[in-house]
C-alpha cells in the first residue's frame, strides 16, 4: 500500500524578529535599527491591517529628546511613568525563536 503526503500548508507572509536595541555589557550607546524600505513599510501595514492597536518603538537621539516631547504634548510631570523587564534565557534562547518576553509595570 502506497501513501502519498503532501505539505499544503500556507507558508507565512512575513515573519517578524525582535530587534535587539541594546547589547548588554558591550556598550552604553543603543545599537539603532536600520530604517525600513518601502516594501518593509507596505509589509508591516499589510500585517497591521485589522488590528485593534499598534505600539510603535522609536528611537530618538537625546539631542532630539526635548522638541520631541513637546511636539507629542507630553508634560513629564504628568506623566505616568512604566517600566518594562524582558525576559529570556542565558543563551539567547526566545530572541532566536523570535519570541519576545516582556512585562510591563504602570
Amino acid at each position: 500500500m502506497n501513501t502519498k503526503t503532501s505539505s499544503t500548508a500556507a507558508e507565512p507572509e512575513a515573519t517578524a524578529k525582535p530587534v535587539i536595541a541594546q547589547h548588554v555589557g558591550e556598550t552604553d550607546e543603543p545599537v539603532l535599527a536600520k530604517p525600513l524600505s518601502e516594501q518593509d513599510v507596505a509589509t508591516v501595514l499589510k500585517l497591521a491591517k485589522g488590528a485593534n492597536s499598534i505600539e510603535l518603538k522609536l528611537s530618538v537621539p537625546l539631542s532630539g529628546h526635548r522638541a520631541t516631547i513637546e511636539s507629542i504634548g507630553l508634560d513629564p510631570v504628568e506623566a505616568q511613568p512604566r517600566q518594562a523587564f524582558f525576559f529570556d534565557t542565558p543563551d539567547l534562547a526566545l530572541y532566536k525563536a523570535g519570541v519576545v518576553v516582556r512585562a510591563r509595570r504602570i
